[in-house]
């Protein structure tokens, strides 16, 4: 009522919900709301979402895999969907350089393998700590977990268990994670659910080889074997064995890499989703 914003645009479930029941309650406005991941955990995050979606004008998802998310399990209006991706600037990305192993302490002849985000359940890292135990057992590894979350004790107990206190590091929340991506061999990604993760997209901008798991939402931005690798969730024999295949050498890695880029190039730059964007406004 303050303000009298001619359109209302809401995002996550919260705000959603909020927007839907308040945004008319003064005038009619258009009501824009906006989903960014597929939801296992909470039930009543999808009862809300469900019950309240026929008040959006308009709702975005941000991948195919979340729009069918909403279509086909809480029922979403078709109509009313649009798909919007993640978008990457890529002038901001290149700017930072690769951190020196050297700085940090890590063997310049060690297979850095990283990964980013927030430490919870959806994560699946107690499996992504087993692999790097699997793989730090053929050679030198140093595996780097840059976020931080309600996971991170009970991780950083499965790893002093392990006996990973050597090659595993807890480096907390980074804004550097770029730069350590720039430097990786690769990024380690076993989420359960995801909806377009940011971190998978800044790695294969920056040219660092991915191996994520095979979900909807990984498998809509990475081709199998070509810009990237996927494998099943909880599959730990199959994430083990698609490192040996970046380790093994031959330029897999920088092949991926560069095919990488050039797929988030063609999809995710900031201008092209902006103007996706622009086109929902008016």
């Amino acid at each position: 009522r303050r303000y009298q914003p001619d359109v209302v645009h809401a995002s996550l479930f919260h705000a959603n919900v909020a927007a839907r029941l308040v945004g008319r309650c003064d005038r009619v406005r258009p009501i824009i709301t906006s989903t960014v991941t597929i939801e296992i955990e909470r039930a009543w995050h999808r009862w809300g979402e469900a019950a309240t979606c026929g008040a959006s004008d308009i709702h975005v998802a941000n991948s195919r895999a979340v729009a069918t998310h909403l279509r086909e399990d809480l029922c979403f209006p078709s109509d009313r969907l649009v798909v919007i991706p993640n978008a990457i600037e890529f002038e901001e990305l290149d700017r930072p350089q690769p951190i020196e192993r050297e700085r940090y302490g890590i063997d310049p002849e060690a297979w850095l393998i990283v990964w980013a985000g927030r430490m919870d359940p959806v994560k699946n890292l107690p499996v992504w700590l087993e692999v790097i135990n699997r793989t730090a057992r053929r050679g030198k590894v140093c595996a780097v977990l840059l976020g931080d979350g309600p996971e991170r004790a009970k991780l950083e107990a499965i790893s002093h268990h392990a006996g990973l206190g050597e090659v595993v590091r807890f480096v907390g929340w980074s804004d550097a994670t770029v730069a350590w991506m720039k430097a990786a061999d690769c990024l380690l990604f076993p989420s359960l659910t995801e909806g377009c993760p940011n971190v998978v997209l800044e790695a294969m901008a920056c040219g660092c080889p991915v191996i994520a798991s095979d979900i909807p939402a990984c498998r809509e931005l990475i081709e199998d074997g070509v810009s990237g690798m996927l494998c099943r969730s909880n599959d730990m024999s199959a994430y083990d064995a698609a490192l040996d295949t970046l380790r093994s050498g031959g330029g897999k890695g920088r092949q991926m890499g560069e095919a990488a880029r050039e797929r988030v190039r063609s999809g995710h730059r900031m201008e092209r989703i902006v103007g996706l964007w622009r086109g929902v406004y008016e």
